[in-house]
């Protein structure tokens, strides 16, 4: 039988292989492949790909055009007219009926990231087993994270009337609806409330990165929480 801190020890080391797969944006090749992972009980200590689920790198929602501050790579040539990324994704939550929440945070960099509109979306993973299953993966549903009561207490892209060192007119419903980007936050990660519902995230102003070193670190040590809606 495991012990206790052996088994802990599997369930992190299947974490870090499942982070890097999921942790793909825009400008790498391939896809999502969302995991079950079991420990199998034995001496060796193997462990078991239950299933699988495929979301290709070019999966899009609707939203503002986006991708208009990164450069042309793997065949992909932006900018992405009247749709936002779903890929780019830094955390995964498990919600009721099979679901998942997941929450992609930009294209890598600040800089680049002023036209992707940070969201939390609901996908629905037809995982792939021995008995059967498309290995599919469905985006349901968004929600869009915003600051529609000026919590935030330094500017955001909302507040400009171009995006950061361009020309280009920021959208007009980022303004309106107090949209957050990934040039205001680099999120990396959310907890469910008392409801299974998406409900803090912790954070860190993409413009503390250079200082803090690693947008996880600093958005472990700010300990924050935003409200989402």
């Amino acid at each position: 039988m495991h012990s206790i801190s052996s088994t802990a020890e599997k369930i992190a080391a299947v974490i870090d292989v499942v982070q890097s797969l999921v942790d793909t944006t825009m400008n790498r090749p391939g896809v999502l492949f969302m995991e079950l992972l079991g420990c199998a009980c034995s001496s060796a200590g193997a462990q078991t790909l239950e299933g699988f689920a495929r979301l290709p790198a070019d999966t899009f929602a609707a939203g503002p055009t986006s991708g208009q501050f990164i450069a042309p790579a793997t065949g992909r040539v932006p900018p992405f007219l009247d749709e936002q990324p779903v890929q780019g994704i830094s955390a995964v939550l498990r919600a009721r009926n099979g679901d998942f929440w997941v929450m992609p945070d930009g294209f890598g960099a600040k800089d680049n990231s002023a036209d992707y509109v940070l969201r939390m979306y609901r996908v629905s993973p037809r995982f792939r087993t021995k008995h059967g299953g498309s290995g599919a993966i469905v985006v349901k549903d968004f929600i869009t994270l915003r600051d529609p009561d000026r919590t935030i207490n330094f500017a955001i892209v909302a507040d400009r009337t171009v995006y950061p060192n361009s020309a280009i007119p920021v959208d007009p419903r980022i303004q309106r609806g107090r949209w957050l980007t990934g040039a205001d936050f680099d999120i990396e990660s959310v907890h469910n409330d008392a409801g299974d519902q998406p409900a803090s995230l912790s954070h860190v102003p993409a413009s503390s990165i250079a200082t803090a070193g690693c947008g996880k670190t600093a958005a472990a040590r700010a300990g924050a929480t935003l409200p989402i809606s």
